[in-house]
């Protein structure tokens, strides 16, 4: 159960979250950032590429992520780590929201699920999700859902 939130969180002065929404006592975050929804943000159309690339929105995004990462992991077991978020070392996970589903055909679909699923930076996923997914995912939590599971 989350007990602390922040948004535009400062991670050292480096880089910034979108939204971090964690818990302090287990010293486990999860670190978001959001991007827009338009018909190229996860893929986007290039000249001599039969399919679509990840657009330049969704690379953006999750490179954000993997800076924050490459932070994290360098202050691990630092004074910063522990004056920062109360522990010297923490859990994280980070997430990436962006586009909508109707915006994905279903190989599209498919090569998002299978990034989210199959790549790992620092032997951590980094879960991406379309604003329609993340919707659905509150939705259960709200409906009471124990079951929600974030690499869904």
């Amino acid at each position: 159960m989350p007990t602390v939130q922040a948004f535009e969180y400062d991670l050292f002065g480096d880089f910034v979250a979108d939204l971090v929404v964690g818990d302090a006592r287990a010293g486990a975050y999860t670190f978001v950032e959001f991007e827009d929804a338009r018909r190229n943000s996860v893929f986007a159309t290039q000249q001599g590429r039969f399919k679509p690339a990840f657009g330049p929105r969704f690379e953006h995004g999750y490179s954000q992520i993997v800076d924050w990462f490459y932070k994290l992991d360098g202050l691990q077991g630092t004074c910063e780590m522990e004056e920062r978020f109360g522990q010297r070392e923490i859990q994280y996970e980070g997430i990436l929201v962006i586009g909508r589903d109707e915006f994905l055909n279903p190989t599209e679909q498919s090569r998002l699920k299978w990034r989210k699923e199959r790549v790992v930076v620092n032997s951590k996923h980094i879960f991406c999700y379309t604003f329609d997914q993340l919707l659905k995912i509150l939705q259960r939590k709200e409906e009471g859902s124990t079951g929600i599971v974030l690499n869904e």
